[in-house]
């Protein structure tokens, strides 16, 4: 799989995206889905590659100025931009099963704060926020992030994982968050609720529609 590096600015501007000559393009979207990739469009075989060109701390495009990552915001304020990295993918991924969910869940220690992800590869794995998320580098290559499990609540561990509805809700989350990963090719997904709008067959179809349209 590539990257491509976008910018997402203000609340609902628009995005841009890097070009070969590091200048930005307006890809005239509001809504974060994916844009494919033109001759143009500077293509990095890794998140790591992205590094050295998004360290700027501002960035000018057609004459507005926009402060990137900024610690602090206010609502509605159109001069913050965020980088906003996109995995363009090329082959098939593999789909996790609900099975390959409880064995990491079942998996878990429950003395700390757990984070249940998927990753770009489409593997569960289960974080230490504090050791694995607060302060990480650039560009983790986590598709999907679910809401923390806070220590000592019991969703981690054998007795969590056998919990039909708990695992149920997760396993529906998953796939919901990966279709969404899958249909915008952004990273780090944050899922904190189930919608349950589709059952998990429906769900599956659509993924499967999409990534049959990938290299085997």
């Amino acid at each position: 799989m590539k990257f491509l590096l976008d910018l997402a600015t203000g609340t609902i501007g628009p995005r841009y995206r890097l070009q070969e000559d590091l200048s930005w393009r307006n890809l005239n979207d509001q809504f974060g889905r994916f844009i494919s990739p033109t001759t143009n469009d500077k293509l990095f075989g890794s998140l790591d590659a992205m590094i050295p060109y998004s360290q700027d701390k501002e960035i000018t495009i057609r004459n507005h100025t926009y402060r990137v990552n900024p610690s602090e915001i206010t609502f509605g304020d159109s001069s913050v931009a965020f980088h906003d990295p996109r995995v363009y993918r090329i082959t098939k991924p593999k789909l996790f099963t609900k099975g390959e969910m409880l064995e990491t869940i079942a998996a878990g220690v429950d003395d700390k704060v757990n984070v249940l992800v998927v990753n770009i590869e489409g593997k569960f794995q289960l974080l230490d926020f504090h050791k694995d998320l607060i302060g990480r580098k650039n560009f983790a290559p986590i598709a999907i992030r679910h809401e923390a499990y806070m220590a000592g609540n019991g969703y981690v561990g054998f007795q969590a994982a056998r919990d039909e509805r708990f695992s149920n809700n997760e396993y529906l989350s998953s796939l919901e968050g990966w279709l969404t990963h899958l249909k915008t090719g952004k990273l780090d997904n944050f899922i904190d609720y189930c919608e349950g709008k589709k059952s998990e067959t429906q769900l599956i179809r659509e993924i499967n529609e999409i990534t049959d349209q990938l290299e085997h």
